[in-house]
């Protein structure tokens, strides 16, 4: 994962944009993470499209979530990170990333003979308005949903739970 030491192995080259169609709302996202131990992890927030017209609310489905990090750094912390400034509120990916590597030598220590990899193989990242969030898992998809944002936190819910 993104670290504040920039010695990780990550280089601001390997942090690539992906066009969904949306970005976070730089009007504020409200950004709530949900991560069960199931295989999913979902992030609920209000986004934009291309021309930052608002949109409403989306839930985005990390598929096959190893590991999430949400919180710290806010958008104003994270232009301090020679990585990420410059690159404002969006969805990214980062390319070649040793977060699988770091996981697989934590394995080590308790199995030393055993191969494991995490189920998720690619770090997204998603850069908000008062939060960060990163991910390891095997794809990423955003769903715009109708109606208040409430309605789309209760329907993130219930796919978890269900």
């Amino acid at each position: 994962m993104l670290s504040i030491d920039q010695s990780d192995g990550i280089e601001a080259d390997q942090v690539i944009d992906l066009d969904l169609g949306f970005s976070p709302s730089p009007a504020g996202s409200g950004e709530m993470l949900l991560h069960t131990d199931g295989p999913d992890a979902i992030l609920a927030l209000l986004v934009v499209d291309r021309q930052f017209q608002p949109v409403g609310p989306a839930i985005v489905t990390f598929v096959r979530c190893s590991q999430s990090v949400f919180g710290y750094p806010n958008d104003e912390a994270a232009m301090g990170d020679p990585r990420l400034q410059d690159r404002g509120y969006g969805f990214y990916e980062v390319r070649d990333s040793p977060w699988t590597q770091r996981l697989r030598a934590y394995n080590r220590q308790a199995f030393p003979k055993e191969t494991w990899s995490p189920s998720g193989t690619r770090h997204f990242l998603v850069s908000c308005h008062e939060s960060t969030a990163q991910f390891l898992a095997d794809e990423i998809r955003i769903e715009p949903r109708p109606g208040p944002f409430a309605a789309a936190v209760r329907e993130a819910c219930e796919r978890l739970v269900d």
